[in-house]
């Protein structure tokens, strides 16, 4: 059994600019991701989101929760 396969030219370009649409949205995403807040004060944060009022306390609970979990914030 082979592992070779034939392409036409045009599937060809269309797979690789395929290829380089997905490698550059990739790129985008990972620097995203990788963006680190200014604030790290976990009590900060909290104190600031509950000043909008906009918040339930289960939710600022739940964000507290998870910062806890973070090793980039801190108490």
């Amino acid at each position: 059994m082979s592992n070779t396969i034939s392409l036409s030219k045009t599937e060809y370009v269309d797979l690789t600019s395929r290829a380089k649409a997905y490698d550059m949205i990739v790129s985008l995403v990972q620097k995203e991701v990788s963006f680190v807040p200014p604030v790290r004060s976990t009590k900060k944060i909290i104190s600031e989101l509950k000043k909008t009022e906009r918040y339930s306390q289960d939710f600022l609970k739940s964000v507290e929760k998870g910062f806890k979990r973070s090793t980039h914030f801190t108490k």
